[in-house]
């Protein structure tokens, strides 16, 4: 099935990459901006 549906799969999963890459991004910058404050 996934080698059937490798495209879309493959767009689902680098939007998946993309939405985690993004949310973590935000959680480390929000990180080190509260890190920041803190000290």
């Amino acid at each position: 099935v996934l080698i059937f549906r490798k495209s879309k799969a493959g767009n689902e999963l680098v939007a998946i990459r993309y939405s985690l890459l993004l949310t973590y991004s935000i959680f480390v910058s929000g990180t080190l901006i509260a890190i920041t404050v803190v000290v």
